[in-house]
Parts: C-alpha cells; sequence; structure tokens
C-alpha cells in the first residue's frame, strides 16, 4: 500500500487507487499524512478539518470519517479486530505508514541522490535522478486539502522543493552539455520564476554557450532592473561572476 500527496491525496493498494471517500476523507487523509506515525489528538484533527469552524456534530462526524477512511486501508480487517494501519489511542489516531510508502518522501529521497551526482560531477546521472523524482508528481501538492491551515505549510513546501528540482535538472542538462536542448525550456522556467538567480545564471550559461553572447547579457541586465525596481537588491554573487566572465 502506498500514499500520494504530490497531488490530490491517494491511497494506493497493488497499483490501484482505493476509494476513500468524498472530500473530507481526502482532507482526513491529508491531515494524519501531514503528522504519519504520530499521534493526533482528536481535537487538533476537529480543528484543522474544519479549519478552525467545526459544526456542533463535529466530533461525532470525524468518527464517521476515520471508520470509512480506515475500511480504505485496512480492508481486510475483520469486526473488532484491532487497526493495524489507523489506529485508535486515547483521545486521538495515528496513522502507521512506512516512509518509503509516501511519494513525497520518495520524491526528496531522489532529489538528494541527484544534488549528490550534479555535486560530484555527474551531470548525466543527476539530471536522471531529477527526472525520476519529477516523474512522481501528477498534480499539486495535496490537491483539494491545501486550503486547510494544518496542510497549507507542507504543501508550500513541497511546491517549492519541485521547483528546486526542475531548476536541478536544467541545471544538470546544461553542464552535461544539453544547453541547446533545454534552452526554451530554461527560458520559460526564467518567466515563470523571474527572481530564481539559479535558474536565469543558467540561461545566461545556455545562451553564451549557444554563441548567443548579447542575449546573455541580456538576461543579467533584465535581472539587475527587476531586482532594484521591485525589492531594491543587486543581483547575486554568483550571477554578477558569470557576468564577468561572460563580458571576459
Amino acid at each position: 500500500m502506498q500514499f500520494r500527496v504530490l497531488g490530490p491525496p491517494e491511497v494506493v493498494r497493488d497499483g490501484q487507487v482505493v476509494p476513500v471517500g468524498g472530500p473530507k476523507h481526502r482532507a482526513l487523509l491529508a491531515l494524519f499524512l501531514v503528522r504519519p506515525n504520530r499521534v493526533v489528538s482528536t481535537d487538533w484533527l476537529v480543528d484543522a478539518l474544519w479549519d478552525g469552524r467545526p459544526p456542533a456534530s463535529a466530533a461525532t462526524t470525524l468518527r464517521t470519517y476515520v471508520a470509512g477512511l480506515r475500511r480504505a486501508v485496512e480492508p481486510q480487517r475483520s469486526p473488532g479486530e484491532p487497526a493495524r494501519v489507523l489506529r485508535g489511542h486515547p483521545g486521538g489516531y495515528e496513522l502507521r505508514v512506512d516512509t518509503e510508502a509516501v511519494d513525497a518522501a520518495r520524491f526528496r529521497r531522489a532529489v538528494d541522490q541527484a544534488a549528490g551526482a550534479l555535486a560530484a560531477g555527474d551531470a548525466v546521472a543527476a539530471e536522471r535522478g531529477y527526472d525520476t523524482a519529477l516523474g512522481l508528481w501528477w498534480g499539486d501538492p495535496f490537491a483539494g486539502a491545501a486550503h486547510l491551515a494544518a496542510v497549507r505549510p507542507e504543501a508550500g513546501r513541497l511546491a517549492e522543493s519541485r521547483l528546486g528540482a526542475e531548476e536541478g535538472r536544467l541545471t544538470a542538462a546544461v553542464a552535461a552539455g544539453r544547453h541547446a536542448a533545454v534552452l526554451a525550456e530554461l527560458r520559460q522556467f526564467v518567466s515563470a520564476n523571474p527572481v530564481r538567480e539559479g535558474a536565469r545564471a543558467q540561461l545566461m550559461l545556455a545562451l553564451y554557450r549557444s554563441g548567443r553572447q548579447a542575449e546573455a547579457l541580456a538576461v543579467y541586465d533584465e535581472a539587475r532592473r527587476l531586482l532594484a525596481g521591485e525589492y531594491g537588491l543587486d543581483p547575486g554573487t554568483e550571477i554578477r561572476a558569470l557576468h564577468r566572465r561572460i563580458l571576459a
């Protein structure tokens, strides 16, 4: 059994998506996956599931949602048999999961391995690793539940990690000599994320290596104007150093 959060929260068994119920059931699954292998109190779940505005019947309704989710994750459990996956505790519940069963954990591990390969100078392996990591995504993180205050921070961290992985993959491609192949992707990424200086530096490098020095310098000038106008800042040390090397 596996759990997905790199898109709408889902339970997958033997490669098949397991129906868990309606939006509230999926939101409850998201809350458990934000705090896996930890006992979370009923009070916290009630407050988080209704985003601080629970109805009077919230505690009873929560038990119904938990029962439905438990049937989805433990279909073989006999009546009266203690739960092993979604366990009850005095005053709360605990979702027991293997870390590797959650796609977000596998994504982060793949990103770490790719970053290590890039730091070691193996750009081809790094690009392949980033591709593997990004291939785990199939939507926005915790889609359908990311609006909940208890879920929003983790969804934001995952979204930022995804951007970092996309930038890492493009960096690895340029380092592997595939600058021409990813030039259009770099332009698109920088256009969507104009203040990410690492990606902008890779775009400058890709343009320079493609014999387009003037365009590379123009990318730097655009960054300088943007940072000065919007934030009152100068470009960072690394991109300034690259700019000097291109000028030279």
